[in-house]
């Protein structure tokens, strides 16, 4: 993960809390899979509004860990599905 989440920032969102810290990550990770399960049937099934809905939930997440990268990813996928063009999002 080195590079992706600024975890500078990240501790300081938590305090120094370890414990929060710990929680936080088990619900990222016991929910993110399931936001880019549903993006990935989305574009399969060529339906913008669910890559709009699962983008847009998995950007929060993604934010919320301090991944900016990751998350504008995330919001430009968001865009894409808003449009109702999905040229290019497989790529992202």
């Amino acid at each position: 993960m080195a590079g992706l989440i600024d975890e500078e920032a990240l501790l300081e969102r938590v305090a120094g809390d370890a414990d929060f810290l710990a929680t936080m990550v088990d619900i990222f990770t016991a929910d993110a899979p399931t936001r880019l399960d549903a993006i990935r049937a989305g574009l399969r099934q060529a339906d913008p509004h669910v890559v709009e809905e699962a983008a847009h939930s998995l950007k929060g997440a993604l934010a919320t860990m301090a991944a900016d990268a990751a998350a504008a990813q995330a919001f430009r996928l968001e865009q894409l599905g808003r449009s109702g063009q999905l040229g290019g999002a497989a790529e992202i």
